[in-house]
């Protein structure tokens, strides 16, 4: 068993064209009062001259932090990226940090905090600040629904998935639970990060939440998730990750699994899409209704929100109220 005396902790960083921001992300590692840290700078493959500025930054660098370069053999996208620092991290906790964003400067020391004041945990979760204020609300776990430390079941199975801010990022999960039960992200798709959190709510049993500021968070116009280029492959992902989520519902947790599900289709149908995209958009997303209203484990009482959802975008809108209504007295009903 670990404490923060003797846990090392793994920072792994996919980088893939962010020249403008490495050495500010890289220098926020450096920086860190805790020295129990490997960092794992995964290339993948990118045309900018990122890796150069990585490579300038760690000549530079005679501190006690361990870092070291993983190369993709082509660009395989952050999943892959993140896949292969965890098998090759050696720490026993992992942070997932992107290279647009930055640590603060105490961020690990006070994570790793909670390994010796909860041994064994299986997360930490700390809190974010982010340049878009609107997101940082959304973000943000600075409020009484979290607890310091909680491995109450119960709360975790209605919170877990609903409520916990679904990126890896500003997390410490302990490597061997990722490993032991092959908590993957699934490589080829974006908002791989939905799917792997889905995955993970049925393993974490003891988690605590940090309301202290741990991380930067930074708007990446040119991001895979905002680029206008990758929009085509973004709604085939969407539509693949709700597919994937409905056929993953456990008989345990049927009924907040259900609710959660539900609340993702939501936030799809409110997507803004391109125009020359929003025929493909809408045939990936009937899809992905069609095999909610045919699947066994959709509960009868959410399938007709799911007729709802096929409204038009502009017609659910209004109905917005009346349908977070209904998701309310689903989850008294839960």
């Amino acid at each position: 068993m670990t404490d923060n005396n003797t846990a090392l902790i793994t920072i792994v960083i996919p980088v893939y064209n962010v020249q403008r921001y490495i050495r500010d992300c890289i220098s926020s590692v450096m920086q860190q009062e805790e020295d129990r840290i490997e960092c794992l700078i995964v290339d993948d493959g990118g045309t900018d001259d990122s890796m150069h500025v990585v490579a300038d930054i760690l000549s530079e660098y005679h501190g006690a932090k361990r870092f070291r370069v993983l190369t993709q053999p082509e660009n395989r996208g952050a999943a892959a990226a993140r896949n292969r620092g965890i098998r090759e991290a050696a720490g026993d906790y992992i942070f997932f940090l992107d290279s647009d964003d930055r640590l603060l400067p105490s961020s690990i020391s006070i994570l790793a905090g909670y390994l010796s004041r909860y041994p064994g945990i299986d997360m930490v979760h700390g809190d974010m600040t982010c340049e878009d204020k609107a997101m940082e609300k959304e973000l943000s776990i600075d409020n009484d629904l979290f607890p310091v430390f909680t491995d109450d079941q119960n709360w975790l199975k209605d919170n877990f998935f609903l409520h916990v801010p679904i990126t890896p990022c500003n997390k410490l999960v302990k490597k061997e639970l990722l490993c032991a039960n092959s908590l993957w992200f699934k490589e080829g798709i974006v908002c791989e990060d939905v799917l792997w959190a889905f995955h993970l709510r049925t393993y974490i049993k003891r988690i605590a939440f940090c309301k202290e500021k741990t991380y930067y968070y930074r708007y990446n116009d040119n991001s895979v998730m905002t680029a206008p280029a990758n929009e085509i492959k973004r709604i085939s992902s969407y539509s693949y990750v709700l597919v994937e989520m409905l056929k993953g519902i456990k008989d345990n947790m049927r009924n907040i699994d259900n609710l959660c599900i539900l609340k993702h289709f939501q936030h799809n149908r409110m997507l803004t899409i391109s125009d020359g995209n929003r025929a493909f958009f809408e045939r990936e997303y009937r899809y992905a209704i069609r095999m909610a209203l045919q699947s066994s484990k959709v509960l009868w009482g959410c399938k007709p929100m799911y007729l709802l959802l096929r409204l038009p975008k502009s017609v659910f809108a209004k109905l917005l109220f009346l349908w977070n209504k209904g998701l309310g007295i689903l989850y008294r009903l839960r």
